[in-house]
Parts: C-alpha cells; sequence; structure tokens
C-alpha cells in the first residue's frame, strides 16, 4: 500500500524543508495557481504523483459543480505536465453521507461523474475514475456505471472529512453549533467497510481517498486499499503534534508537552537512531539539536515537524505492506501497536476488528486469544 502525501503545489520547494527529498509518492491538487510544466519542473522519475482534479471542492462548495468545464481541466493537467506514471483522479462530484440528498440528487451527481471521467478519459487515458455513494449498494452501482476495463484502479471516496464542523459546515447541515451536526466515524467508516468488500470481491484495486492519517492507514490496509492520502501530517505539525504510528498517538512539542512520558520519550530516541529518519544521528543531528529543531517556532519548526510526520507516515506503510496477504498478521501487528501505550483506542479497535472479520470472515474471538497469549508471552 502506498501512502501518498497530499501538499499544496504552490509550497512545493518554498518551505525551509522539503518532503519530495524524503517520499516518492506525493498528492497534488490542480488548480490554475500551478506553472507552465510544473511536474517536469519539479519531480524526478522516482517520484509518483497522484493527481486529483479537485472534487473535494465540489463536496464542499456543490455550486460550483454547474460552471464547471471538462475541458479547462484537460488543459491545466496539459499545461501543468503529465508524466507516464502519474495517477490522474477524475473530476468528481462527491455524495456526502448522511446528509438528506434525494435520490434524484444522487443519480444526477453519479451521472455528472461519469460524463466528467468519459470526458477526461478520452482525452488523457490514464485517467481513473472515482466512486461516490451513501452506501455499498449505491457505489458499487456507480462503479457500474463506469465503463472500464477491470484493470484499471478506481478512486473510492471515503469522506471521512465529514466528521469535522470545517467539512459539514458546507454540505447541508445548517445548526453547525450543534454537535449532532457531525457524521460520526463510526458510521462513516460502516459505508466504507462495506463498500471495500464489495470491491474485494469484485478483484477491484481502489485508492482510499482521504484515509492516510496515522491511524486510518491502518484500517484502509486492512479493507485491502492499494493507495491513500491525507493532508493530516500538515495540520499537525501547525499544532505542534509529532505523529507516533507505532502506537498510533501524538508526541506534544508545544507549551502542553508529554516528552516526559516514557513512551514518548523512547520513540523519539528510536528514531533520532534510525539512520533513514531526516533528523537523526547519522544525519549529524545531535539528540538535543533535534528536538530543538521540532520545538521550534516559525516555518523552520512547524516545516520540521511536518517532515516528521511525512516519514513516519512513509514508514508505516512500508510496515503495513508486508502484511498484504496475510490479513491476521496484520490484525495482530496494529493490536500490538495500539496496545503500546495505556490509551485505548477503542473506536479504532472496533472498527478494524470490523474490517478484520469482513476480510477474513474467521471467529474474532480465537485470533484475540491468541493475540493477548502472543502479546504477553
Amino acid at each position: 500500500m502506498q501512502n501518498f502525501t497530499s501538499e499544496n503545489a504552490e509550497y512545493i520547494g518554498k518551505r525551509p524543508y522539503d518532503v519530495r527529498e524524503l517520499t516518492d509518492s506525493m498528492l497534488i491538487t490542480i488548480n490554475d495557481r500551478i506553472g507552465d510544466g510544473f511536474s517536469h519542473q519539479e519531480f524526478t522519475t522516482k517520484h509518483q504523483v497522484a493527481k486529483d482534479s479537485g472534487g473535494f471542492n465540489f463536496l464542499q462548495n456543490p455550486e460550483l459543480a454547474s460552471t464547471f468545464k471538462v475541458e479547462d481541466l484537460v488543459a491545466n493537467h496539459r499545461r501543468i505536465g503529465i508524466k507516464d506514471n502519474d495517477i490522474i483522479i477524475a473530476a468528481d462530484f462527491p455524495i456526502p453521507r448522511f446528509t438528506g440528498l434525494t435520490e434524484n440528487e444522487v443519480v444526477e451527481r453519479q451521472q455528472t461523474s461519469c460524463d466528467w471521467f468519459s470526458e477526461m478519459h478520452e482525452e488523457i487515458p490514464q485517467t481513473i475514475p472515482v466512486i461516490h455513494g451513501r452506501n455499498a449498494e449505491e457505489a458499487i452501482h456507480h462503479l457500474n456505471q463506469y465503463d472500464i476495463d477491470n484493470d484499471i484502479m478506481v478512486g473510492y471516496g471515503s469522506n471521512l472529512a465529514q466528521s469535522t464542523f470545517r467539512v459539514m459546515d458546507r454540505i447541508g447541515n445548517a445548526d453547525i453549533k450543534n454537535e449532532t451536526t457531525i457524521v460520526s466515524k463510526a458510521k462513516l467508516w460502516n459505508v466504507v467497510l462495506n463498500t471495500s468488500q464489495e470491491l474485494r470481491e469484485a478483484d477491484k484495486d481502489f485508492f482510499l481517498l482521504g484515509a492516510g492519517g496515522m491511524n486510518a492507514t491502518k484500517v484502509a490496509s486492512m479493507l485491502g486499499a492499494k493507495c491513500v492520502d491525507a493532508t493530516s501530517w500538515r495540520l499537525n505539525a501547525m499544532l505542534r503534534q509529532l505523529m507516533d504510528c507505532e502506537s498510533g498517538r501524538f508526541i506534544k512539542v508545544g507549551k502542553k508537552n508529554n516528552l516526559h512520558k516514557p513512551w514518548a520519550a523512547n520513540h523519539m530516541k528510536k528514531v533520532w537512531n534510525t539512520d533513514s529518519y531526516p533528523f537523526s544521528k547519522a544525519a549529524g543531528f545531535t539528540f538535543k539539536e533535534m528536538m530543538d529543531l521540532l520545538r521550534s517556532d516559525g516555518a523552520g519548526g512547524t516545516s520540521a515537524r511536518g517532515l516528521h510526520n511525512v516519514w513516519e507516515q512513509d514508514q508505516d506503510a512500508l510496515e503495513l505492506s508486508t502484511y498484504n496477504d496475510d490479513p491476521d498478521g496484520l490484525y495482530k501487528h496494529i493490536m500490538k501497536q495500539w496496545n503500546r501505550t495505556s490509551y485505548h483506542h477503542s473506536m479504532n479497535k472496533k472498527i478494524l476488528e470490523k474490517a478484520w472479520n469482513a476480510r477474513t470472515g474467521s471467529s474474532q474471538a480465537g485470533l484475540i486469544t491468541n493475540f493477548h497469549r502472543v502479546s504477553t508471552s
């Protein structure tokens, strides 16, 4: 599984620390602000770039779909540059869950996505479609509406961002101050779980969009996603939070910090002693220099924390990928990570167990018993 680092194209090469030097898989969203020939100027042959056509804008601002022109988007892709190994994600009209859309509105949005894909695919053959639905039945119906070969990967709009006020206040919920307007992650994951199971059974590779967060990636790997993406590494860097993907927790380095906790201190010692870590002992940093940088103010500190988070997510994706064909081993691996500290991960564990059960159809109790036997021996 690949975790694509989502980055704003206009910031590439301009931050104090450049994520391109650390990760080979990146996702950018195409827009008018990106310069001519950007792809060929800014990315090397080692980079695989997923290029999102901006469907998330229509989730937050559905009124923009009425004036959208596919030919303008295609022209932008060509102006920016298209490489042979790019993943071009088609323009799509998202279908948010639990927001009261009518059946006709769902059908219209699905057909709009199909029409946009057809136009894009004719001009850019490596374009992949995106499927949407309020439930698995609708999402698979949408998949069947596309005229594509079975070996073409599809994007699947997870809409997990609906669990945030920032998104929900733009997609049909008026009383945003009322916490009941927020869709629970558990409900959103249930739709994703069911749809992913259908995609697996259809032997369809899929890019689970918006599911590359520190713990979401682990669930996505159990669901069988080939690719994920996330922007959380940037936000957490601004909030002075360092990801510890091994435990699924944040190491806080602001005024309120938890560096005194043994699990946090041990993790930072571990990454400092790992040669591939950008601020490691091997890279010439003392432990104090590394921590001073990660705690520092300004763009340099934020950028360094971002690089830490990108490195953590890439390392985690690599490790998760070693269990591609071993869902039982993957389940035990993730549960062992989440049990490293006193933090319970209650909801994450429930979602993971559902995903594992859907993947294997096995008896959950037996595996959990075996896991606890292994983890305590």
